[in-house]
């Protein structure tokens, strides 16, 4: 019976009915992601312990070396870009938002990195072999929210000599406030994004059976005061006038994980991710 699932579509069916992208509605990509690109950058410092361990992680697996190359999709302001390109010889990043590259380039000058290419486009409009040539390793992390999962697989496949990987999210790491706080400002029910099972599933039907470790992570989010803590979160929530009782709501969530200092707050986060990483056929 599983051969006659299509995953491609019920991953798009998924995608199309999550919350974030009933959001985001049709406002152009590039200008949803430039509007959150500031956020990113400041949240690159307050997750960069925990994402250069998992990058270790991943090198170990991929077995990279300073000869090797990197072709990353949606790279962000760079939170795994620059970690890696401190191990490899080239990173090519292919990026649709103009503020997320501007923010890579501030990543890149603060950290002395100069490895790096950038091409500002969308993944579904890379040429092949036109746009970008053949890499060592096609990397992605949670930036695969293309619509047609399974044509961009195959241009990945397409530009990776040894390896693809990709992160995405095992389970939804902020699904508890999500669900809490969602229908108070948004007046409907949280429905999360599509996991890395739809991936997985795909690219069994495709003939690849992809290697996947499952990493439960905790992140520590340092903020000057739970007050600005809950204010980066109602603008992450994309909350306009929020009630107070969705203010009172949020702040009763973060302080289950809140610890006080003398610098301000801590925030940690427990999430699943998977790491899914296959050889290109």
């Amino acid at each position: 019976m599983h051969e006659h699932i299509d995953w491609d579509k019920l991953w798009r069916e998924s995608l199309l009915s999550s919350s974030w992208m009933r959001r985001r509605g049709s406002v152009n990509a590039a200008f949803f992601w430039d509007s959150r690109a500031q956020q990113y950058y400041q949240g690159i410092k307050r997750r960069k312990q925990a994402t250069t361990m998992l990058v270790h992680s991943i090198a170990e697996k991929l077995n990279l070396s300073q000869r090797d190359t990197i072709l990353e999709i949606g790279p962000g302001p760079g939170t795994f870009t620059i970690p890696f390109s401190k191990m490899v010889k080239h990173i090519t990043v292919v990026e649709p938002s103009k503020g997320m590259i501007e923010a890579l380039r501030r990543y890149m000058a603060e950290e002395g990195v100069s490895n790096i290419t950038v091409i500002n486009k969308h993944w579904e409009e890379i040429l092949p072999h036109v746009d970008v040539d053949v890499h060592d390793v096609v990397f992605a992390a949670h930036s695969l929210v293309m619509l047609d999962l399974k044509d961009a697989v195959k241009k990945m496949n397409s530009l990776a000599r040894r390896f693809v990987c990709a992160i995405m999210f095992a389970h939804r790491p902020q699904g508890n406030i999500y669900r809490k706080l969602w229908p108070l400002l948004h007046g409907e029910e949280y429905r999360p994004s599509p996991t890395y099972i739809y991936l997985y599933n795909l690219l069994y039907q495709m003939g690849i059976c992809a290697n996947v470790e499952i990493i439960e992570r905790t992140v520590f989010e340092h903020y000057p005061s739970l007050e600005k803590a809950v204010e980066e979160w109602l603008k992450w929530l994309q909350a306009e006038n929020p009630s107070q009782e969705a203010i009172d709501t949020l702040k009763s969530q973060l302080l289950k994980t809140a610890k006080f200092t003398m610098q301000g707050v801590v925030l940690a986060r427990k999430f699943l991710e998977a790491v899914v990483w296959w050889k290109p056929r």
